[in-house]
């Protein structure tokens, strides 16, 4: 078995009954045969345990199905289930997609001497119906050494990669304030290098749940004020997270450039204080071409160029954004007089 190591798929369920036989089918039917399937449920109320158990009686792949006494969330169910794995590379795997049977084979064909390789993704809507758009629509996909690019921005989704094993003593403990494929990937670019294949091995189900609501003359009224409010929110709670991220970062023990992360987290940890940060413009302004790689421009959700996005974005801090939301609030409220 030199030559086809073991790979662990760890796979985490909740409420997935839905479509869950479909991705367990794409992973057994898998053309590399050397797997073990983990399987760990967090709680799950609808009838997803039985087609687990189902499936496993069933099935020739060796598998383990594991279930939590209490919730813990997605991340520290990966968390968990990584830590069960056995095989020299570990494939992460939702429970709502579909994989290409030969996902496995190419992955750890084309591993080499890298930490992670990845694949582009192919989206379909929650009923299975492609959506004519890839992964590769939406950010630009990196591979190499270079962790900077991984500071603000990530392309590296958790059911696209393949990872060595051997990483796991440095990767875990997760932090559930932060996705569990940013960090992976950050470890892995740090630690050595990523590889990308130019490939759609998964059909990613994007579920969209449109909510309507009722509104009455006195709520519809007052609609504008609240979409302000509801911008100044969102920008606060994205500065907060993009701090919180790059602390993590910066606390990284094995940092390939510690310094620039250590200017960055400072930077971005003043915006939490400051109204006006042009300092930390001018960082990102100079570092664009690799703190922004991973960010299109022009994607397929049509996103504005990088010079307004760092305008728009990061100019101001967070008290800097009330006061800019409330001065444009006050004037568009005159033009409308």
């Amino acid at each position: 078995m030199e030559n086809s190591p073991l790979v662990s798929i760890a796979l985490c369920t909740f409420n997935g009954a839905d479509f869950l036989k479909e991705q367990l089918e794409s992973i057994v039917c898998q053309s590399y045969k050397n797997i073990e399937l983990i399987i760990v449920d967090d709680c799950s109320t609808d009838g997803t345990v039985q087609i687990i158990q189902d499936f496993i009686k069933d099935s020739n792949v060796k598998s383990s199905f594991y279930r939590n006494e209490v919730n813990v969330g997605y991340v520290k169910n990966f968390e968990k289930a990584i830590k069960l794995c056995n095989g020299a590379y570990i494939a992460l795997s939702d429970q709502d997609d579909i994989w290409s049977l030969d996902k496995i084979d190419k992955l750890v064909s084309g591993i080499g001497d890298n930490l992670l390789i990845y694949h582009d993704s192919a989206f379909m809507d929650k009923h299975g119906k492609p959506l004519s758009v890839r992964m590769s629509d939406v950010f630009n996909m990196y591979e190499g050494d270079d962790p900077i690019p991984f500071l603000l921005f990530n392309c590296i989704s958790g059911h696209s990669c393949l990872f060595a094993s051997s990483i796991v003593e440095k990767l875990l403990p997760f932090s559930d304030q932060h996705f569990h494929d940013w960090w992976i990937a950050y470890v892995c670019i740090n630690l050595g290098t990523i590889k990308y294949i130019d490939e759609c091995l998964v059909r990613y189900r994007r579920h969209e749940e449109s909510v309507v609501s009722k509104e009455t003359d006195m709520e519809r009224h007052d609609t504008k004020a609240r979409k302000y409010l509801q911008k100044i929110q969102n920008k606060q709670e994205t500065a907060l997270l993009q701090y919180l991220w790059l602390k993590k970062c910066y606390e990284f023990a094995y940092n390939k450039y510690p310094k620039f992360v250590s200017v960055l987290y400072f930077r971005f940890k003043s915006r939490l204080k400051y109204w006006f940060t042009p300092i930390t413009f001018a960082i990102l302004f100079l570092f664009n071409k690799r703190l922004l790689f991973i960010r299109k421009a022009h994607n397929a959700f049509g996103e504005i160029s990088h010079g307004r996005y760092l305008r728009k974005n990061y100019l101001f801090g967070v008290n800097g954004v009330k006061i800019w939301y409330n001065i444009k609030s006050t004037l568009r409220s005159k033009k409308s007089i």
